[in-house]
């Protein structure tokens, strides 16, 4: 297994859970006491995850498109990047639209 690969790959999966952590500390979660907050509160979510986590999605894109051809094709990190590279719309769906349908 390419364990350098492995390892960016977790670095920058992390890096965009660092985003989503922020982004609940930068909305907080104080004012969603009442039904009237929730529309707001998830609208900031949307734009500072547009803002802040589709840069991050952009550039781990590339970099599992530069990394496919360098790794076996049947290696678990091979298989890891057939899988995912051709479902990419459904992975970042959430993030640019901000629900999962």
């Amino acid at each position: 297994m390419h364990w350098d690969v492995v390892d960016v790959a977790l670095a920058d999966i992390a890096r965009r859970y660092r985003v989503a952590c922020d982004a609940k500390e930068l909305i907080g979660s104080d004012e969603l006491g009442s039904e009237p907050a929730w529309p707001s509160w998830h609208q900031q979510r949307l734009e500072v995850r547009r803002q802040h986590s589709l840069p991050l999605f952009g550039e781990f894109r590339q970099w599992l498109q530069a990394t496919e051809p360098i790794v076996l094709p049947k290696s678990p990190t091979g298989r890891a990047l057939q899988h995912v590279l051709p479902r990419w719309d459904g992975l970042v769906r959430p993030v640019a639209i901000g629900r999962r349908n």
